[in-house]
């Protein structure tokens, strides 16, 4: 485990912006989890987003001027006309940082809960999917996406996962030093 969870309001200076440029994209990928569908990552269409959603969670967790180099995914996607209430428990399996931008108006109860890797899953966090939230946790933490929408709402989020990274130092790594 290398970083905390981490709660990031007003992530986007001008989210309606974003929304409009979103909307815009082909979400032509079915979601890992089976429920809805998603854009290629960015860096193949849109990298000035791309970077700036990439450098923006960087600069916050490493300083204005951070020298992080990373390998990332950086997606959209779309969930809508779901019954169910909540997907699967998964890991974001070779993930070591995991983000997701909640980018709808106006939902309750369609953010993400993460839970404990131990066998128990008790619940360490959860986020409502407030607008324009970033929600960062460690990919090694099992967590489920949460969409308690109505007939003709829409999730829409911002994920955003790194698998590599090359950083200054780690958050977490202190504390996990030595407990192996």
């Amino acid at each position: 485990m290398y970083f905390p969870i981490y709660t990031i309001p007003n992530f986007y200076d001008d989210p309606d912006e974003i929304i409009k440029r979103a909307n815009t994209f082909d979400y032509t990928q079915e979601a890992t989890d089976g429920i809805g569908v998603r854009t290629e990552s960015l860096h193949n269409f849109d990298y000035p987003l791309f970077h700036l959603s990439n450098d923006k969670i960087l600069r916050t967790i490493f300083g204005a001027v951070h020298k992080c180099t990373y390998i990332a995914e950086n997606v959209f996607s779309k969930i809508k006309n779901v019954k169910e209430k909540s997907g699967n428990i998964h890991c974001d399996e070779d993930t070591l940082l995991t983000i997701i931008i909640y980018l709808s108006k106006n939902l309750k109860n369609s953010g993400t809960n993460v839970y404990d890797n131990k066998l128990n899953r008790s619940l360490l966090a959860t986020s409502n999917g407030d607008f324009n939230t970033a929600f960062c946790f460690d990919g090694c933490f099992p967590h489920q996406a949460l969409h308690d929408l109505k007939e003709n709402q829409e999730r829409l989020t911002q994920a955003i996962f790194f698998t590599k990274m090359d950083a200054p130092f780690f958050p977490m790594a202190e504390l996990n030093r030595g407990s192996k």
